[in-house]
C-alpha cells in the first residue's frame, strides 16, 4: 500500500470534516520539503478556541464537541474551493494559496487569501485576492456588514466613501436606498473594479482600529479596482462594545492595526495539487 504523505493526510482529515467528497486526485507537491510549522497566534474568542499556525486556520468548537470539534478549516475551506476550480481543467493544475488572518472580533474572523493557479506546461499563472469573513456562530454561511451594523448605518458610511462616492457621481444614478441596492449597481458597472465589483463586497470586512465608541471597517477590494479597500467609519453596536474592546486590548482576539506585529511577516501556505493524467 502506497504511504500518504504528511499533506495527503492533512487533506484525508479535512475533507472529513466536509460535507462533501474531495477531488480524488489531490496529490502532494513533487520534490518539496515541508518547514516547521510555526504558531503565528493562538487565543479563543467569544468563547472558541483559535489557531493560526504557518500550516492551518482553525477554530473549534463552543461548547466542545467530540463529533464535530472543528468548526472551521482554512484547508478544507481551501479545498472547496480549489476543487470547484479545478473541477473545468483538462490538464495538471499546482493551486498555492497565503492565508492571512486580518482580524478577529466576537465570532467574526476575517481573512485575506492570495491564490494562484497554474495548469498545464504554459507559463501563465493566473491570481487573485480575496478577503472575507466567517462567523463562527454559523461557519458555512458567509455573515454580512448589515448583520452586525445597522443598514442605515452602513449605507450612509458607503456613500461618503471614497472611490465609491466620486463613482456614484460620475454615474449620475440615483442614490440607492439600500445596500443591496448599492452593491447591485456597482456590480453592474465597471466605474469601480475594471472586470466586474463583487457582488460579495459586504462579507469582505475586517477591524481595523477602535476609537470612541467607533470601529473603521476595511472592505477589501479585488485586483483591477481603482482602490484595493474601501474604508468606513461605523459606530460600535452596544452589544458588542466588550468583544471590539477585548480584540483592541489584544485580551480575546486582535484588530487589523496590530496584525503585521503579531504576523510578522508569516502566512499560513497551503498547496493542493490536481492531477488529470498519470505522474505527479
Amino acid at each position: 500500500m502506497k504511504r500518504l504523505t504528511p499533506l495527503v493526510f492533512v487533506i484525508a482529515l479535512a475533507c472529513g470534516l466536509l460535507p462533501i467528497s474531495c477531488m480524488p486526485k489531490v496529490q502532494p507537491p513533487a520534490n518539496v520539503q515541508s518547514a516547521p510549522m510555526q504558531v503565528i497566534w493562538s487565543g479563543s474568542s467569544a468563547g472558541y478556541p483559535i489557531r493560526w499556525t504557518t500550516k492551518e486556520i482553525s477554530a473549534t468548537a463552543n461548547p466542545p464537541s467530540s463529533t464535530r470539534p472543528v468548526i472551521f478549516s482554512d484547508i478544507g475551506l481551501t479545498i472547496l474551493d480549489f476543487s470547484e476550480a479545478g473541477s473545468t481543467q483538462t490538464s495538471n493544475c499546482d493551486f498555492e494559496r497565503r492565508s492571512t488572518l486580518l482580524s478577529v472580533v466576537g465570532p467574526w474572523l476575517s481573512l485575506q487569501h492570495d491564490d494562484s493557479m497554474h495548469c498545464g506546461n504554459g507559463t501563465e499563472t493566473t491570481q487573485r485576492t480575496q478577503a472575507l469573513a466567517i462567523d463562527l456562530t454559523h461557519p458555512k454561511r458567509r455573515p454580512l456588514l448589515t448583520e452586525i451594523f445597522s443598514e442605515r448605518a452602513v449605507l450612509l458610511a458607503l456613500l461618503n466613501a471614497p472611490p465609491l462616492n466620486h463613482t456614484l457621481t460620475a454615474l449620475h444614478a440615483a442614490q440607492p436606498q439600500t445596500t443591496a441596492a448599492l452593491v447591485a449597481l456597482l456590480a453592474n458597472s465597471k466605474a469601480v473594479c475594471g472586470s466586474m465589483f463583487p457582488k460579495d463586497f459586504l462579507n469582505r470586512f475586517a477591524f481595523r482600529q477602535v476609537r470612541g465608541g467607533q470601529v473603521l471597517v476595511r472592505l477589501g477590494l479585488p485586483a483591477g479596482c481603482k482602490a484595493s479597500e474601501v474604508l468606513v467609519w461605523l459606530p460600535v453596536p452596544p452589544a458588542q462594545t466588550r468583544s471590539f474592546a477585548q480584540a483592541a486590548a489584544r485580551k480575546q482576539g486582535f484588530l487589523l492595526a496590530d496584525q503585521p506585529a503579531i504576523a510578522k511577516g508569516r502566512t499560513t501556505t497551503i498547496l493542493y495539487h490536481l492531477r488529470t493524467t498519470g505522474g505527479s
